[in-house]
């Protein structure tokens, strides 16, 4: 996954607040009621 080198060069900086996913209404919602949040599930554990 490309955000972990990212992540790891947050946490060094001190960087406190991340925004996620703002512009990603096509990646959560493909399809109409076809939701996919897998992939944000995964981001949210690496900013945890």
């Amino acid at each position: 996954m490309l955000w972990e080198p990212d992540v790891k060069l947050m946490q060094k900086s001190g960087v406190k607040v991340v925004r996620v996913a703002e512009f990603a209404r096509s990646r959560l919602e493909p399809s109409e009621g076809d939701y996919q949040f897998g992939w944000l599930d995964k981001a949210m554990d690496l900013f945890h």
